[in-house]
């Protein structure tokens, strides 16, 4: 039995526009265990994250409650966040509204470009103000009316947290002028005036709600309507998760035009089962969810010692791993240096950065060769899900075994699914073993790339459009299976695979998907195109004007 603690028992009351942030931390650190703690409906707005650790079978919940978290778009990265939660196990955590006192990312319209001078001219919408002092560090074009960035430009190279971000000047009431880099400055080239611009505030401050080190966690009827970075994210050592009913998306009436100014939820270091079901993401800077584990790369191997680094993350090659990338007991997965494709496993003796003790290997492990923990690989399910409106891509897996199952897709810039291994940007792994993809609905996904292999269901190597980055070896992926999916109105083919050691694509409809044009290569013109696959078996029964097999 639960012991309840009421807020308002406890004076803690909503409280619009003044600052409550210790007093809500007194009273949820008022319970540890067996308990259920509960916020009166209303606003509480706070200028400190709240702290939930140490916390075994406890409830938190917050119908009604809206939490307002600070943002200075002047000073962004001194963010705080709503939760932060800590070695906490059997938590609920719901019904609650997370946003912010000030908008994370604003909206305006381009009305004059010079692009000798590498500047434009914005009129922001109305309820938006910019003195010259906020930071902007990224900026996003909008044909009208569109919920997907065009990509005409896609700033988002000032060095984030240590940059300065765009310099702009005030012009007028809601004018601004802004300057271009150079690096950047040749996106405007394809700009014209009248499209729409988002500008972010921030890219990757501090979550809304950030989890390590916790287990057997449930999110329900938690809806996030602004985050100036990612909405959630899950670092080692997390297991098993649940989202229920979670929702990112815009307010209704809201002038801004993204939710959450990076990812939906992203997860790094979470074991044991991840289930999303009945959740929405919709107007994200980035993917709505991300599964993965870090890559390492081996830089020396003697006798049971492994030296290893971060993997070619964004071409910096020697970037120390993280403290909690391995512990003792963890099984590795061994990849092939050149070709991404598993060679064994071993187990971890004793890991400290950089340095690994191993034993019980099944392969010869050489410098090169890339590691996978898969303490963090969680078997997800994804079911009766909707994403719409994403900058990248909907969803990446980038873990062992994947259920996606009634979902709806729609106004994805990149692919809807990306099914990858990104070690040689990112530093993500592992490739998928076991995939069942069904009964979804792919609409005007890809829309805004140019020579993307696949608008809706792409599986290979790396993120970048072709889904690869390099030409590994057959076999990097097990086994993938599509069927009963419908898709509509696809720029670039509904399904564009690489290298999987099997792959089903059976009892899908397609309409209207990979308009072929001039500039896309005449191999990657299909509704489904399939290079290097194994044991394939593709038949559909209308509307597939072109199934591609092509063996190099």
């Amino acid at each position: 039995m639960k012991s309840v603690y009421y807020g308002p028992h406890y004076g803690i009351t909503p409280a619009s526009g003044v600052e409550c942030s210790a007093k809500l931390q007194a009273f949820f650190d008022t319970a540890k265990e067996d308990a259920q703690l509960i916020l009166a409906p209303g606003e509480y707005y706070l200028e400190k994250r709240l702290v939930l650790e140490n916390l075994k079978n406890v409830s938190v919940l917050g119908y009604g409650a809206k939490l307002i978290a600070h943002f200075d778009q002047t000073d962004p990265y001194t963010f705080q966040a709503c939760f932060s939660v800590d070695h906490c196990e059997n938590l609920s955590l719901e019904g609650f509204c997370l946003t912010t006192d000030n908008p994370a990312n604003t909206a305006g319209r381009v009305l004059r470009i010079d692009r000798e001078k590498l500047e434009m001219d914005i009129l922001l919408d109305e309820g938006f103000v910019l003195t010259g002092k906020e930071r902007i560090f990224s900026v996003d074009s909008f044909d009208e009316g569109a919920a997907a960035p065009n990509w005409h430009v896609f700033f988002a190279d000032d060095g984030g947290q240590k940059g300065k971000g765009y310099r702009y000047k005030r012009i007028g009431e809601r004018m601004i002028r802004m300057f271009c880099w150079p690096s950047t400055g040749v996106q405007i080239l394809d700009l014209t005036p009248g499209e729409r611009l988002c500008m972010r505030h921030s890219l990757y401050p501090t979550n809304q709600i950030t989890f390590r080190n916790c287990s057997h966690v449930l999110l329900q009827d938690i809806t996030v309507e602004s985050s100036p970075g990612e909405s959630c994210a899950i670092y080692p050592r997390c297991r098993d998760f649940t989202f229920k009913r979670f929702a990112v998306r815009l307010p209704a009436g809201s002038k801004r035009i993204y939710a959450s100014n990076a990812d939906g939820i992203h997860i790094t270091g979470l074991g044991g089962k991840l289930v999303l079901e009945d959740c929405i993401f919709e107007n994200l800077g980035d993917d709505a969810l991300n599964v993965h584990t870090t890559g390492a790369v081996v830089t020396g191997a003697q006798d049971d010692i492994l030296h290893c680094t971060l993997g070619d993350r964004l071409g910096k090659i020697g970037l120390p791993l993280d403290p909690d990338w391995a512990d003792s007991g963890d099984e590795i997965a061994v990849y092939g240096g050149d070709t991404f494709v598993k060679k064994g496993s071993l187990r971890v003796v004793s890991y400290e950065v950089g340095r690994l003790r191993f034993a019980d290997a099944t392969c010869s492990i050489l410098p090169g060769d890339m590691l996978a923990n898969l303490a963090f690989c969680p078997d997800t399910v994804v079911r009766n899900c909707k994403v719409h409106g994403t900058r990248a891509r909907g969803i990446l897996f980038q873990t062992n075994k994947v259920l996606l199952e009634d979902c709806t897709f729609s106004d994805i810039s990149h692919q809807a699914i990306q099914i990858t291994s990104d070690m040689t940007r990112w530093s993500e792994m592992c490739p998928c073993e076991e995939v069942v993809i069904r009964n979804n609905v792919f609409y005007l996904c890809g829309r805004s790339c140019q020579n993307m292999r696949s608008s809706g269901i792409a599986v290979g190597i790396g993120h970048g459009g072709g889904c690869y980055d390099r030409m590994p070896a057959n076999g990097v992926h097990g086994s993938i299976t599509v069927t009963g999916n419908r898709f509509y109105e696809l720029k670039d083919a509904a399904v564009f695979a690489d290298r999987v050691r099997s792959i089903t694509v059976t009892d899908n409809e397609f309409f209207r998907c990979c308009t072929k044009t001039d500039e896309r290569p005449e191999d990657y013109c299909g509704t489904v195109v399939l290079f290097n696959c194994e044991q394939v078996q593709a038949e559909d029964k209308q509307h597939m004007d072109a199934c591609k097999i092509i063996q190099r």
